[in-house]
């Protein structure tokens, strides 16, 4: 299933996050001890880990919303060949 430009967007986002935190990191350990950076690190990634899960249940009802859309609309096709086939098989008895 392909990513629409709305999940796209949000996983670039997370990505994002999730590179800037590593580089806040990095810069951090230079700078300051990890018992003072630590709580707020700690913070930071269960945030992340926060926003990652809310994408993934927003990603998965999309998916499911369209799956449903999807199966509405095969579904009306099929009806209408039904009554385009039964229309013709009239047409052809008259």
């Amino acid at each position: 299933s392909e990513a629409r430009p709305d999940d796209r967007a949000l996983r670039a986002d997370l990505a994002e996050a999730r590179i800037s935190l590593l580089g806040l990191q990095a810069r951090i350990d230079e700078k300051v001890s990890v018992s003072d950076v630590d709580p707020m690190l700690i913070k930071l990634n269960e945030e992340l880990d926060i926003a990652r899960k809310e994408l993934e249940k927003s990603s998965a009802a999309a998916s499911e919303s369209w799956t449903t859309l999807q199966s509405g609309v095969s579904d009306a096709f099929e009806m209408l060949r039904k009554s385009v086939r039964q229309a013709s098989e009239k047409i052809e008895k008259t």
